[in-house]
């Protein structure tokens, strides 16, 4: 603060030096001129003419830029200068903070794979065309069974080829991508890893089941949009929440 204090006292006084000798190397200048004119344009009259013009000329310049300098340069500084404050501003309390919700376009969506494939009359079309139709409306899908699923299936009437791996030989009798399934372990609910995986902004849970045993820790299940309901009516899959209705050929 002293330290600009004593800036401005300088740069006051150098303006008004400046200034004082520029006006006085200007009268000194015209008055050499007019006697110059009054000689009949004598030649060393003219040239103190002309070196008291430069000196005017020259100091009030000089003065100009203090002056300038002593009501802008404070102006020019801030403008020009970055800040350093690396602080984080405040949040507006007035404005809200854009959040992402689950009306972003696309959804990752977890199947309750069981529960689709047990509707009713177990199919294996139905849970085809609903992972094909979702895959290809540009939506992350992911399927998860209950550790039963492969019994369940046989029991249904399913025959397996080969004597391979369970995993496997479920995804190709939907036909779909393996790496697109979880069988959960055994002893274990498909639900308790149903949940976390669509415990996101942008999750959706394909079911008919409610949930609402969860609903303390995953409080979203009670929310119309994150369980996506389907029925089969007429040979068509219909899921009202993605404006789906596909024929099951």
């Amino acid at each position: 603060m002293i330290k600009s204090f004593f800036g401005t006292i300088f740069r006051w006084l150098g303006f008004a030096f400046c200034a004082g000798v520029s006006f006085g190397a200007l009268v000194f200048a015209i008055n050499k001129l007019y006697s110059a004119i009054q000689a009949d344009i004598d030649v060393s009259l003219m040239i103190e003419a002309g070196l008291g013009l430069g000196i005017a000329g020259f100091m009030g310049w000089n003065a100009m830029q203090l002056f300038t300098s002593r009501f802008f340069h404070k102006t020019v500084e801030k403008v020009s200068k970055p800040s350093t404050n690396t602080s984080r501003p405040k949040p507006d309390r007035h404005k809200s903070t854009p959040k992402t919700t689950t009306n972003s376009k696309f959804k990752s969506i977890a199947i309750d794979g069981s529960n689709v494939f047990l509707r009713r009359d177990p199919n294996l079309l139905v849970l085809h065309m609903m992972v094909v139709s979702l895959l290809e409306m540009g939506h992350e899908v992911h399927v998860f069974f209950d550790a039963n699923i492969y019994y369940v299936m046989q029991d249904s009437g399913i025959v397996f080829s080969g004597n391979g791996n369970h995993h496997n030989q479920i995804a190709e009798a939907f036909g779909i991508p393996a790496t697109d399934i979880t069988i959960v372990p055994g002893g274990s609910q498909a639900d308790h890893f149903i949940l976390p995986f669509a415990d996101k902004p942008n999750g959706v849970v394909v079911t008919n089941d409610r949930f609402s045993e969860f609903s303390d820790e995953f409080p979203w299940v009670t929310h119309k949009k994150r369980l996506a309901k389907f029925d089969v009516v007429q040979n068509h899959l219909l899921i009202p929440r993605f404006n789906m209705k596909v024929e099951l050929v």
